[in-house]
């Protein structure tokens, strides 16, 4: 169907918890907001809901800062909202370059262990879910990304695809600017690997 909205809502009070709003508070606010449309429409997270999530501590970030989507689909279900989830990868080394080089927020050791950890909650969470509801992307694939973007949103992708076609240069400029991986990042990337390997296992993505 032609989408007329995409909606953005913001789940997330803090970064401490709780993470998300009470349960019955979210779905009152979609009940509410749906009502407002008579053709259909979208609702997207806001940025900011990825593994890990926010600032805090190694423990923080290692152990609890991430979305819980078993929680958002029972809120969607319970909103009669179709609810949908776009998984977008990027290798490990690409993944600890922009995290603990470019961004910062750990040491690239603690790090390391921060996205290891965060793999597991991803693969859980999703088997968690119904695999109709989840889709996957490498983030430096474009026509991935239109695609699963398509999916996820609705078939009238126009302004969708066109605010990406704006956004692709700015991607590509960005990860072209990424620092250059020292040796240690190189040995804890191999490490990692293996985690990011079953996860795009799991999403059924081509090798690269």
């Amino acid at each position: 169907p032609e989408v007329a909205c995409v909606y953005p809502i913001k789940p997330i009070r803090d970064c401490a918890f709780p993470i998300y709003e009470p349960e019955e508070q979210m779905v009152h606010k979609l009940m509410n907001v749906t009502g407002q449309y008579n053709a259909p429409h979208a609702f997207s997270l806001t940025l900011g809901n990825s593994y890990p999530m926010c600032y805090g501590s190694h423990a923080e970030r290692r152990d609890r800062n991430h979305p819980e989507l078993e929680q958002l689909s029972r809120i969607a279900n319970r909103s009669g909202l179709d609810f949908r989830v776009v998984v977008t990868l990027q290798d490990a080394l690409d993944h600890l370059i922009h995290g603990c080089l470019k961004w910062h927020p750990e040491n690239c050791k603690d790090q390391t262990e921060t996205l290891e950890s965060n793999v597991r909650f991803i693969k859980t969470q999703l088997r968690s879910i119904d695999k109709r509801h989840w889709r996957c992307a490498r983030f430096a694939d474009f026509h991935a990304m239109r695609e699963v973007l398509r999916w996820a949103i609705g078939h009238s992708m126009l302004n969708v695809t066109e605010s990406l076609d704006k956004t692709i240069p700015i991607w590509a400029k960005w990860m072209k600017e990424y620092p250059e991986a020292t040796k240690e990042v190189r040995s804890l990337a191999e490490k990692l690997s293996p985690s990011f390997l079953e996860l795009e296992q799991m999403c059924n993505l081509p090798p690269k």
